[in-house]
């Protein structure tokens, strides 16, 4: 049984990681949802320079409404703790994706799933 809260003021402190985790699904299928309905109605191409001007035109306020929900400051447009970080610990981070920085980047530009194949 689901019991309805009005917020997260509301919530017992072992549901907001829950809480937390399943709002970034939504927002990943969203995403996904989202650009699939854009490479359907225009083509890969098209849909991955409509992603590239949504993402200028949103990303600013996404983040900093994320960093107000999880307590964590932005600068420049980016989470403040970034700045900070070492090699030691953005190394850990990189072996988990090709040589090529993540599966969709490539140069700096990003790519298609198929085309990282």
């Amino acid at each position: 049984m689901q019991h309805e809260l009005s917020g997260v003021e509301q919530m017992e402190p072992q549901q907001l990681p829950h809480f937390i985790l399943d709002a970034f699904r939504r927002i990943v299928v969203h995403y996904g949802q989202w650009l699939a309905q854009a490479e359907h109605q225009f083509g890969m191409e098209k849909a991955m320079e409509i992603e590239a001007e949504v993402w200028e035109a949103s990303f600013g306020n996404q983040i900093t409404r994320l960093g107000k929900t999880l307590g964590f400051e932005v600068a420049a447009g980016r989470p403040a703790f970034l700045e900070s970080l070492d090699r030691d610990t953005a190394s850990v981070s990189s072996k988990a994706w090709p040589s090529t920085g993540s599966p969709m980047m490539v140069s700096g530009s990003r790519r298609s799933k198929k085309d990282a194949a």
